[in-house]
């Protein structure tokens, strides 16, 4: 029986039949010999398992078992078949141990600093998630911004809308400000002026002498502006100067104009202020500065100096007499102004970045990047193509008369086209021309009489065109030396040099070869507004080498105005093809611009010259040159402004001027809410197409 038992047992141990050699060996019979060799290979079969189990345990502690099996497995339960599995799996793997031993330092980690749910987690997937990085970081912000809403009240109850609305109101009551400080200087003046006459009309004897002084000096005033032949100004400044101040405590005078009427050495004025200051000599500016207690020098060294032009008259001038001058070298004209002086002593320095002349910034990005190095903050317009601000107009059959008359007279022709028809199609514009040379000035200006002359139907614009007209911004014709502290909307610039007959073209352009060529350059093509037209006879490629360094700026900006902000040193970077090549503020904006993109809208990336910049850009689909749209992000460039004004109403205000509507998202309105705010801005771009349609169907009709 108990035979029978065991034949049993070893048969369900081979269900599919026993090893040929196991039958054999039980055949045999051989009796306790057998036994005991059987026993002893059970011994040490068992052994060598359980170093086998143990090896597998140690495995197990290495790399995870999770990644091996399910469950672990030990002798007791598990066939030999699949323990062999295990160590061949355990086998192939031994080139990953490093890894895997790595992987668990770093989970060991990990779960030291509070991340076991994390890895739990992740470890319970089938597959190891891939973009577990940004998982960990989206997960690892969102309790960061939890924690910090949490402890600051005024983060937690922020509110798009409530912000929009108090930056409204802070911009209503700012600019209230403004004009009540202006209405209080005005009442102040007033309120002294009538101080100064009561004083004056006191008949109450004072003590003070200088009391008494004023009186004097009032009485005498009243006197000399009753007298129907008045005396000379500066006599009656002499005589009577405490009561004009008291009177009319702020003139306007020229440096000269001071020397001439205001005759003493005693301090007059509390604070004199010089503009323009490039252009004052140093000694024709020591009268005025020891006229005042206080002193403000306001220029630009990058314009023009002082020059001996300014003491003649402009008709006995003739900035042209030096044809032959080789370069800038010889010139020694300039000297030395009051702004120049300051600079070079120990006195407080402030710039002034802000430019706002420029309504397309196409106007500033040449001389912000040739002259400013680019520090200049400008402002982007609506308008999208660099034509809509440099127009480059180039005269093929322009002939300069050399050594002759030095004039263009076909390019004259040209100017004189688009100068009548700038005035046909844009008549409330101010309109200016300017020549690099006194000859085509005076070209220029014959060219355009006789065209009046030729056409009596052009009688309209005579009247518009007239540089005698005293009206403010009255249409004028001047050269290089003449134009500082003018400004147009619409200026065209007319080069006039260029081939002569015989087809040569000389490396001569009057007073841009002169020395500080280069800023009466700057002077001239920083003076439009909205549209400069360059009028030009030759390509900037059509003169291979000069040593002037003014004839080398103005080859320059012949090939930006020709090619565009592509080609300055510190240029805007073009509209890109790619998302992955947009340049972007920060991954909120780049949210926003693909959220922005699937839905249909046409979008630019940092649109601007310089440093600042409009976030995203929306264009019209219908006409694409222009933006109906600039959305701004709440990112860097908002924080980074110093004040309060400059960030939420001035830069919004000057924008809008600019003709831009401007949308705002705020960041955390937008990880809260994404799609909400996203139909407020297709909402947005909507409207302000509505808008803008009135004023495109009118352009389109003129």
């Amino acid at each position: 029986c108990d035979m029978l038992d065991w034949v049993d047992g070893l048969m369900q141990l081979y269900p599919n039949g026993a090893p040929p050699s196991l039958v054999r060996w039980v055949a045999r019979g051989d009796g306790a010999q057998q036994r005991e060799a059987v026993h002893s290979a059970i011994v040490h079969a068992e052994s060598l398992l359980r170093e086998i189990e143990d090896e597998l345990q140690y495995a197990e502690t290495v790399i995870p078992r999770a990644r091996l099996s399910p469950s672990r497995t030990t002798q007791a339960d598990t066939a030999l078949d699949v323990m062999r599995q295990r160590v061949e799996s355990l086998r192939e793997q031994l080139r990953l141990l490093d890894r895997w031993v790595k992987c668990g330092e770093s989970i060991t980690h990990c779960r030291a600093l509070g991340m076991g749910a994390l890895i739990d987690t992740s470890l319970k997937r089938e597959a190891f998630p891939r973009d577990i990085v940004h998982i960990f970081e989206r997960r690892f912000y969102s309790l960061w911004l939890d924690a910090a809403l949490a402890e600051s009240p005024a983060l937690r109850q922020f509110a798009g809308e409530t912000q929009d609305r108090a930056i409204q109101q802070f911009r209503q009551l700012d600019t209230e400000h403004m004009q009540l400080a202006q209405r209080r200087v005005v009442r102040l003046l007033r309120q002294r002026r009538y101080e100064a006459q009561k004083r004056a009309n006191s008949t109450e004897e004072s003590d003070a002498a200088d009391e008494r002084a004023f009186q004097q000096a009032y009485s005498q005033l009243m006197r000399e502006s009753a007298k129907k032949r008045s005396p000379a100004i500066r006599e009656i400044v002499r005589k009577v100067g405490p009561a004009l101040v008291e009177l009319m405590p702020c003139w306007m005078m020229s440096p000269l104009t001071v020397s001439q009427f205001v005759a003493t050495a005693n301090p007059v004025f509390d604070l004199v202020i010089f503009d323009e200051a490039s252009q004052v000599l140093t000694e024709d500016a020591i009268c005025a500065i020891m006229r005042g207690k206080q002193l403000i020098v306001v220029g630009d060294e990058k314009q023009l100096p002082p020059t001996g032009f300014f003491a003649k008259s402009l008709s006995d001038m003739d900035d042209d007499d030096d044809d032959d001058l080789p370069s800038d070298s010889a010139e020694q004209e300039r000297t030395e102004s009051i702004l120049m002086e300051m600079r070079s002593a120990n006195v407080t320095l402030r710039s002034l970045k802000w430019h706002y002349r420029s309504q397309h910034e196409s106007l500033i990005a040449f001389s912000n990047s040739e002259f400013y190095d680019g520090q200049l903050i400008t402002f982007p317009g609506p308008a999208k193509e660099h034509r809509d601000g440099v127009q480059f107009e180039y005269v093929a059959d322009g002939v300069y008369d050399y050594g002759v008359s030095r004039t263009n007279r076909r390019e004259a022709e040209r100017v004189v086209d688009l100068v009548i028809e700038c005035a046909q199609r844009s008549p409330d514009a101010s309109l200016g021309v300017v020549a690099l040379s006194g000859a085509q000035q005076r070209a220029i200006r014959d060219a355009l009489e006789t065209r009046f002359k030729q056409h009596p139907e052009l009688s309209a614009l005579h009247e518009l065109l007239n540089e005698d007209s005293t009206a403010e911004n009255a249409f004028f014709i001047k050269n290089l030396e003449s134009v500082q502290g003018d400004e147009r909307d619409i200026i065209v610039l007319s080069i006039g040099y260029g081939r002569d007959r015989n087809g040569r073209v000389h490396a001569n352009f009057g007073p841009v070869n002169k020395k500080g060529g280069e800023r009466r350059l700057n002077v001239a093509v920083t003076r439009a507004r909205q549209r400069m037209v360059v009028v030009s006879s030759i390509h900037n490629s059509d003169i291979n080498s000069t040593q002037s360094v003014g004839v080398r700026t103005l080859l320059r900006y012949l090939n930006y105005a020709e090619h565009g902000p592509d080609v300055l040193t510190i240029s805007p970077t073009a509209v890109p093809d790619t998302v992955s090549a947009m340049q972007f503020d920060s991954p909120f904006e780049q949210a926003v611009y693909e959220a922005l993109t699937a839905k249909g809208v046409q979008l630019d990336t940092q649109v601007g010259c310089s440093g600042y910049r409009i976030d995203l850009a929306a264009r019209d689909p219908e006409l694409p040159d222009r933006y109906v749209l600039g959305i701004e992000c709440d990112g860097a460039s908002y924080h980074s402004s110093k004040t309060a004004r400059d960030r939420d109403r001035l830069r919004q205000a000057h924008l809008e001027s600019l003709g831009w509507t401007i949308h705002r998202i705020w960041s955390s309105d937008w990880f809260a809410h994404p799609e909400r705010e996203l139909q407020k801005t297709l909402e947005a771009i909507a409207l302000a197409r509505q808008k803008l349609a009135p004023v495109q169907s009118s352009k389109q009709v003129s």
